[in-house]
């Protein structure tokens, strides 16, 4: 019992302390990406101009991070953080991912049986998305009602959803049979009917590298087994995860009204035969041939009361991810 407590203790004390890992991170993560993808594509006029732009992202993200949720931002800064970064993370997932799945002539331009396997495992990248291009979020106040009549305390009618985003997944999936389609037969011993361990301990390196660079997103080789312990699926399977504390905890997104927490959300999907997860996608080997998308939804009503003068700018809410 003492064991179980300390166990639970030292669970609780390491997401603590563990410290924030920001989206600048992921942004300086892009420029030496691009930086490196360029040297092998000197040709590419979509690379250059993606480069150039996040240079400059990169020096507006110093200035504007620097300014609390709490305060009153300016327009350039909320441009920055709705408008430009989102649309310049969007587009460099697109590109160079786009790339790397388009450069993998395999069977012609590599002989070396391990550079093939190091690049399927290093293609695999593509799928290391920020977590707010993967869940699209939306707020949509109903009705504004005043309870006194000096109007300082009312209470504000709303709608909240959360969702895995649509074309996100599409995107997911066209890219994933791309994979599916080059690797397979490489990464995967069809005599032996399980991955080869070489290309899991790159997989492996991968998680471990892109949580560094700040990233939500990991990979997990999941084996199903029948009779006799004979493995009779085998997938790797792409999850949501809390950047702190991968194991324990589940990202969540917060609804934040005039300062005040109104909802929150767990990014988390549920399965009768699964502990817990957020997977967002599956590949199977091509002896399965099969490409799963998941789709997550959740979708809320209800009110929230507030107390003091009614702004005179209206009420302004933003979505707060709980990194």
């Amino acid at each position: 019992m003492r064991f179980i407590i300390f166990f639970i203790l030292f669970i609780l004390l390491e997401s603590c302390a563990t410290s924030k890992v920001n989206r600048g991170d992921y942004l300086n993560y892009a420029r030496n990406d691009l930086h490196s993808l360029k040297a092998g594509n000197p040709a590419n006029a979509e690379l250059d101009s993606l480069f150039d732009t996040a240079n400059e992202l990169a020096k507006m993200y110093d200035r504007c991070n620097s300014i609390s949720l709490s305060d009153v931002i300016d327009s350039t800064c909320t441009r920055f953080f709705e408008i430009s970064l989102p649309e310049f993370e969007k587009k460099y997932s697109k590109i160079s991912g786009e790339i790397r799945i388009g450069n993998m002539q395999l069977s012609q331009t590599i002989q070396n049986r391990l550079d093939q396997i190091s690049e399927c495992a290093n293609a695999l990248k593509i799928f290391f998305v920020p977590i707010e291009q993967i869940v699209r979020t939306d707020a949509e106040i109903k009705d504004i009602i005043p309870l006194n009549s000096k109007g300082t305390k009312f209470s504000v009618n709303y709608q909240l959803e959360v969702s895995y985003d649509k074309e996100f997944l599409q995107w997911a999936k066209k890219n994933a049979d791309a994979w599916n389609d080059k690797c397979s037969d490489i990464v995967y011993d069809k005599q032996e009917k399980k991955y080869i361990p070489f290309f899991l301990d790159k997989v492996s390196q991968i998680n471990k590298e892109m949580k560094e660079k700040g990233s939500n997103i990991s990979i997990l080789h999941w084996r199903d087994y029948g009779y006799e312990r004979a493995v009779t699926d085998e997938t790797l399977r792409f999850e949501v995860k809390h950047r702190t504390n991968w194991w324990f905890t589940f990202p969540s997104v917060s609804y934040i009204l005039n300062g005040k927490n109104i909802e929150d959300f767990d990014i988390v999907r549920f399965a009768k035969s699964e502990t817990l997860n957020s997977r967002f996608l599956v590949i199977r080997p091509s002896n399965y041939g099969k490409i799963e998308v998941v789709h997550f939804s959740d979708k809320r009503n209800n009110k929230a009361v507030f107390s003091g003068d009614y702004p005179k700018n209206g009420l302004k809410g933003r979505w707060k991810w709980d990194y």
